[in-house]
């Protein structure tokens, strides 16, 4: 009995570790939002009915390489998300690219090589959800805190960066989504 309870405290410590290689670390999350570069749930290997997944992605000790978020919907992939790690340590995050109910797999990779797999079942009905769904005053003043931090963010890496593109692009896409918003 206590072999079986070591063996599934071990395999416990190993599904929840974060992915390692070399001195880098990569910890990814589903989640339904992103609050202070935060997970504020976790749905990976869950059903859930929101619409709108995030797939969180830290990285550690990687500087200048290559990390790619790729969304496939039952088998088929639908979308990669690029960047480059521009610090030791980032924070980085894709959103779903649809709202298809059925199974996703989310899949990160650091310089070419699969460094995490998470998968989700998305059971949101849009039909219903369409109608019934009314006036979410705390969603309109989550998005809007989100425009704001967002514009600050962009507006600031722009601004010492000003021959990245990356950032000028960011920033005028959060400016002309934060217009739609307010």
């Amino acid at each position: 009995m206590r072999k079986i309870a070591i063996a599934i405290i071990s395999l416990c410590v190993f599904l929840f570790q974060p992915a390692v290689a070399g001195d880098t670390t990569v910890f990814s999350q589903l989640t339904t939002d992103i609050l202070d570069n935060t997970p504020v749930d976790d749905v990976a290997g869950t059903s859930t009915d929101s619409p709108t997944v995030y797939y969180f992605t830290q990285v550690n000790g990687c500087k200048g390489c290559e990390l790619v978020h790729e969304w496939s919907h039952d088998g088929e992939l639908i979308h990669r998300y690029r960047t480059t790690v521009l610090a030791q340590n980032q924070f980085w995050w894709s959103k779903n690219p649809g709202v298809d109910t059925g199974n996703w797999t989310v899949r990160t990779y650091l310089n070419g090589n699969v460094v995490q797999v998470h998968n989700y079942n998305l059971s949101f009905d849009r039909d219903t959800a369409q109608f019934a769904a009314p006036f979410d005053y705390e969603m309109d003043k989550r998005i809007i805190s989100e425009c704001e931090r967002n514009l600050r963010q962009f507006s600031q890496l722009a601004a010492d960066n000003p021959d990245d593109p990356y950032y000028t692009f960011m920033l005028s896409k959060w400016q002309e989504r934060c217009v739609k918003v307010q």
